[in-house]
């Protein structure tokens, strides 16, 4: 039952609205001048029927009731504009051939019919705008009570940060905070709903103060001596906080399509402009092995790597 339930109350929705365009119509095209102004409402009210039928099997023609108005883009958008534009042309062909406009025909004016027109695809619109609106602030609250959820700070709010944002969305157990970006432009701005909380700076304040659990560096174009500024306070702003990257061959989004899957654990490759050197880790393992090993700048990034790598071979 309760799957029909929101169908059922946007049907009564759309028909209210278009009772309202009716109205909105006559009035703002009528109301000054006061020319046939009753009469318009009169002849109006008889076609009522006619009118609220001629729309309603559009809407059922093009799904209105069979959409996810959560995930609402410009198809769906454009659903409604189809819809409305097909119900007031039926509507003009069913008032000269159905209705029986007896005596002296008043000619409805084209400019009130694209008032109605307008109103109708406004009014419908907006419903389904609150709709998707509802849908994530219901979603948002739940994901933000929830403890299981990891808490994701995306750094770099361009295209690369966007595309991954909506795929975090589709994503269980993850909950995107906010964005952080050095472009003073972009600062207290909201990108699809996110906000863009500040620039590099920010970073260990906000992961303490949001509970950050997962920072995302969605800058594949980054210079390797920025990333690697980058990455030492991200690594550095917690001690149960994940880094992941974008690698730098997504530069061109073009030709690759990026999404979560997409990034990794934060590398020592990924901090040097050169291709790594390989070592013989067997020969390395046995010189560390029972030693008491110093390893100086182990707060960084590239130092705790080297620590969690000498840990493997059994030091002292």
């Amino acid at each position: 039952m309760r799957r029909y339930m929101l169908p059922i109350i946007l049907l009564l929705c759309d028909i209210l609205s278009l009772c309202i365009s009716i109205w909105l119509a006559i009035v703002l095209r009528f109301a000054e001048t006061g020319a046939n102004y009753q009469a318009y409402i009169s002849r109006m009210v008889v076609a009522m029927p006619v009118y609220l039928f001629c729309h309603v099997i559009f809407f059922f023609a093009f799904k209105l009731y069979n959409r996810v108005w959560k995930y609402a883009g410009i198809k769906e958008m454009l659903s409604i504009v189809g819809a409305n534009v097909c119900g007031i042309v039926l509507f003009l062909l069913a008032r000269v051939v159905v209705l029986p406009l007896g005596g002296k025909a008043i000619l409805l004016p084209k400019m009130l019919m694209l008032l109605v027109c307008f109103f109708n695809i406004s009014l419908i619109a907006i419903s389904r705008l609150f709709v998707r609106w509802a849908g994530y602030q219901v979603e948002k609250a739940d994901k933000e009570n929830d403890r299981e959820f990891k808490r994701v700070l995306i750094v770099g709010a361009g295209d690369a940060g966007n595309i991954i944002l909506r795929d975090l969305r589709q994503r269980d157990h993850r909950y995107v905070i906010g964005f952080i970006d050095d472009d003073e432009t972009k600062r207290k701005k909201i990108m699809n709903g996110i906000p863009v909380l500040g620039g590099r700076k920010d970073i260990k304040r906000i992961v303490h103060e949001k509970g950050i659990g997962e920072i995302i560096i969605a800058i594949p174009s980054l210079e390797i001596d920025k990333l690697s500024e980058l990455a030492e306070i991200c690594s550095s702003s917690g001690d149960n906080v994940a880094v992941k990257v974008l690698p730098s061959f997504f530069t061109s989004m073009d030709e690759v399509q990026v999404n979560y899957q997409s990034l990794r654990p934060l590398q020592i490759e990924d901090l040097l402009n050169r291709d790594p050197v390989h070592l013989d880790m067997k020969t390395f393992g046995k010189y560390l092995e029972g030693k008491t090993v110093l390893v100086t700048g182990a707060g960084g990034s590239i130092g705790s790597e080297i620590c969690r790598q000498v840990m493997k071979h059994h030091p002292e």
